[in-house]
């Protein structure tokens, strides 16, 4: 199962991440720092830009991990 630590290691970079998805890095590092807090509008392109990287990442990576706890 993939977790929000692998979304940010699917770039090499938050200002790498940043440009993939039109945000500064400064915002990408900010959603890092806030314990991977990235607002839903964003996690459609988060995925399509990391596929093009040969990442594949869940939805379910998005979510927090106390969400998933039964």
């Amino acid at each position: 199962m993939a977790t929000q630590s692998d979304i940010f290691s699917a770039f090499a970079s938050a200002e790498a991440l940043g440009r993939a998805i039109g945000v500064p890095g400064v915002t990408v590092r900010q959603w890092r720092n806030r314990g991977g807090n990235i607002p839903t509008k964003y996690w459609s392109a988060i995925r399509d830009a990391a596929e093009k990287q040969g990442h594949v990442l869940s939805f379910e990576a998005f979510l927090p991990l106390d969400a998933l706890r039964p």
